[in-house]
């Protein structure tokens, strides 16, 4: 993994998806987190679209700008509803430097019967 940006950050954000996957709670592959790399959140890592937990590696993830919509353009990047709510997260909410979003299969049957 050599000439990767970011490396620290990248091996622990791959942990916390593997872990998840570790933990049973990786029913989709819809499901994303993210950690902001620069001061104002604006840059952060992100998972690939349709990619499982438990297959996602340090060099996986993808470096996405909050306030470029092409990053969308490139390959395996996230889906639009990903890059919306991570990029909107991290750029009102700098503080917040890692989001972690996780449907829970039951609880979207759970709603459709309602």
């Amino acid at each position: 993994m050599k000439n990767l940006n970011f490396l620290s950050e990248r091996k622990d954000l791959a942990a916390a998806f593997r872990w998840t996957a570790r933990l049973n709670m990786h029913e989709a592959v819809a499901n994303h987190f993210s950690l902001a790399i620069n001061a104002d959140g604006s840059e952060f890592l992100i998972n690939p679209n349709q990619m499982h937990f438990s297959k996602i590696k340090a060099s996986d993830l993808l470096v996405i700008d909050a306030n470029d919509p092409e990053t969308l353009e490139r390959p395996n990047a996230p889906d639009i509803t990903a890059w919306g709510l991570h990029s909107a997260i991290h750029r009102h909410c700098p503080h917040a430097r890692c989001a972690m979003r996780r449907e829970n299969s039951w609880a979207k049957k759970k709603t459709r019967f309602r």
